[in-house]
Formats: C-alpha cells, structure tokens, sequence
C-alpha cells in the first residue's frame, strides 16, 4: 500500500492511492521517448506452443497406445487361462490401473517424462507378457 496525501481528484483517498484514477491523470503521466525494453514475437511464441502441442499429442497418444496394449494382453493371458488369474497377477493389475492414473497426468512434451513412462510400461509389457 502506498500512503500519500492528498485529495481524490487526485487518485487520493483517505490517503490511499487509487491506481486507476492515477495512472489515468495526465498531471502524474511522465513521458518517456525510450523503445520498449522487449518486444515479443508472437508468431514465433505462437508456433513454438503449437509444436510443443503436437509433440505432446503425439507423444500421449503413443503411451495411450502401450497402455491398450498392456490391457489386451493381460485379458487374452486371464482367457488363456480360464478367465483364472493368479492373485499375484490381480494384484499387479490393479496396482497398474493406479499408477496409469497418474501417468497420463503428465507433460509428455518433456522427454524425460515420456521416456520415464515408455520405459515403465516397457517393464510392465515385459511382465505381463510372461503370463
């Protein structure tokens, strides 16, 4: 809070400083012929957002993919054995479901998040593939 006095025609009141009637006084406006400190190019922002986007669509799409995968394998390994699954195996199973929740929650725009998750389910296919 900045306290100054003065009167309300002035931005003042009660010794407080009313921003919009201040910066819209034309007495306190000081007028500078200095170019802007930075001028965003914003066809270039917008085309970095947009390949980030794409890569990130991309990229969920693929460990949407291996998530299927992983499901269409467990379900053909549980009918193979007559619909009897292990509890070791449910358990697994469920533990997956939990952990997808929070993996397709991710920036997969960042490879280091990505390769984490392929790696993971990598490990996860590996496992499910022995059943």
């Amino acid at each position: 809070m900045i306290y100054n006095s003065g009167t309300s025609t002035d931005g003042y009141n009660a010794g407080l400083i009313d921003g919009r009637i201040y910066v819209n006084n034309n007495n306190t406006q000081t007028t500078n012929n200095y170019p802007p400190l930075y001028n965003p190019d914003y066809e270039l922002l917008e085309k970095a957002l947009q390949q980030k986007q794409e890569v990130y669509n991309l990229r969920k799409s693929d460990i949407v993919s291996r998530i299927n995968k992983i499901y269409d394998v467990a379900i053909k390994a549980e009918r193979r054995n007559n619909g009897l699954a292990s509890q070791a195996q449910v358990d697994y199973i469920k533990s997956f479901i939990e952990n997808v929740k929070s993996v397709l929650n991710v920036d997969y725009s960042i490879e280091e998040n990505y390769f984490n998750a392929v790696n993971w389910l990598n490990a996860v296919q590996y496992q499910v593939n022995t059943w």
